[in-house]
């Protein structure tokens, strides 16, 4: 196809914009019969590929809230969304042990405390960890470079690494307070907080990467 070598550089150019190379696939699927009918003339009639990517990606991004305003969606919004997933998390947890206590009878009963000191110290992790795969499903379709992707993650991971859940809400009684002393110091909660959240910021980041660099330009007849 004399038009192929226009048809690549499109495909290129669209995938190196953020887009997914799906939708790469499709642009090109729809270009392939204009291209083939019009030949070596197919840049000169329909524009240059940098033209056709530029006007495909601005379509693209702005078909969905964060294409069009990446900053709030990939730095202000997250962070609410944290501190948001914290209120909710804790109001979740105080219902959980009020309803315990009143199931056993008493809040100082050993299970009330071991399931007060396991969602205390998940509330540092759930929230971080929550906003940072949502942002992930938001990234893979709104067509913004991976590097919105990655200041949301480093953001929520530095955040994270503020929380501090170092507390015993229900000051267990003696079965457990073994278990309470084992519990490592605050400081290594907060920075596991901000590691495993970053962690996997950096898996779905390094995923991207991978799926990208696999992604080929389809043939055509």
């Amino acid at each position: 196809m004399p038009a192929r070598p226009w048809l690549e550089r499109v495909w290129s150019e669209v995938v190196r914009n953020g887009l997914p190379p799906a939708y790469a696939d499709r642009l090109l699927t729809e270009l392939s019969d204009h291209a083939e009918e019009l030949g070596d003339q197919a840049e000169e009639r329909l524009g240059t590929a940098e033209e056709i990517a530029g006007a495909a990606v601005l379509a693209y991004r702005s078909s969905s809230f964060a294409g069009r305003h990446p900053l709030a969606a990939f730095v202000i919004l997250p962070l609410l969304l944290v501190v948001a997933g914290l209120l909710a998390h804790a109001v979740v947890v105080v219902a959980s042990l009020v309803g315990l206590a009143w199931a056993f009878g008493r809040p100082d009963h050993p299970v009330v405390a071991w399931v007060a000191i396991a969602s205390v110290r998940l509330i540092g992790y759930v929230s971080p960890l929550a906003v940072v795969i949502g942002g992930w499903a938001v990234y893979r379709g709104c067509g913004r470079p991976l590097g919105w992707f990655l200041t949301l993650g480093l953001l929520v991971a530095g955040f994270a690494a503020l929380i501090v859940t170092g507390f015993d809400p229900l000051r267990p009684a003696a079965p457990v307070e073994l278990f309470v002393e084992l519990i490592p110091p605050n400081e290594l909660h907060r920075v596991a907080q901000a590691a495993i959240t970053g962690a996997v910021g950096l898996s779905f980041a390094g995923l991207d990467r991978i799926r990208r660099a696999r992604a080929v330009v389809p043939l055509f007849s």
